[in-house]
């Protein structure tokens, strides 16, 4: 009998101004190789393109991998009609338009850095201890005698 390690599933959340209010994206984490291959890609093909090594259908090539990569990742979304979602494929995430799909990576990979609420207001630890109540100074000359 072996272990299955548990796989987390974020909830992607997007900032007001990206006007996606009421979008609702559950995404796996990804693997170690998934994320490290995602953080090296991602930021090389708007940097290869800037800098004229790629040429705009070569970035666009390897963005729809991308794409296509990140689909995979989705377990739930809310993107359709209300009574019916749009199935979560390939083929639907290459009928939106770019920016939005570039919307939706930015916060899948926003939310693996994201810093949980603060927790609640931490107990008092007590009342000092008699020990750290004690002075601790040298005594001086007439009192130590």
């Amino acid at each position: 009998m072996g272990f299955e390690p548990p796989q987390t599933v974020l909830v992607l959340n997007f900032d007001e101004d990206t006007g996606m209010d009421g979008l609702v994206v559950k995404a796996r984490w990804g693997s170690v190789a998934e994320i490290l291959h995602f953080e090296h890609e991602w930021p090389d093909i708007f940097r290869a393109l800037k800098d004229g090594e790629i040429t705009m259908l070569e970035a666009e090539k390897r963005m729809a991998a991308v794409f296509d990569w990140f689909v995979d990742l989705i377990v739930e979304w809310n993107i359709g009609p209300d009574d019916a979602p749009l199935p979560i494929t390939r083929e639907t995430m290459r009928s939106f338009e770019p920016a939005f799909c570039t919307k939706l990576v930015r916060g899948w990979h926003s939310g693996h850095y994201k810093v949980d609420a603060p927790l609640a207001k931490p107990s008092s630890d007590g009342d000092p201890s008699l020990e750290a109540s004690i002075p601790m100074e040298s005594l001086s000359e007439s009192l130590a005698s």
